[in-house]
């Protein structure tokens, strides 16, 4: 691993770097749920079956509706 000071704090460069990755992967899950949403809500699906199967609150499914 890659440790070094900046500032007098120890960083670990490739613990950011499994964070980032970590970040980066959830955003595109959820990216990925909402446009299944989107396309389910084209389809006359209820709200609540969208919710069951994306696992999305009615809150956010609500959000791709406006």
């Amino acid at each position: 691993m890659s440790n070094y000071s900046k500032d007098g704090k120890n960083f670990d460069l490739a613990y950011a770097k499994e964070e980032g990755k970590a970040e980066g992967e959830k955003a595109g899950i959820m990216k990925s749920k909402l446009e299944t949403a989107k396309n389910m809500l084209k389809k006359k699906f209820n709200i609540k079956d969208i919710s069951e199967i994306t696992g999305l609150t009615s809150s956010e499914i609500e959000s791709i509706k406006l």
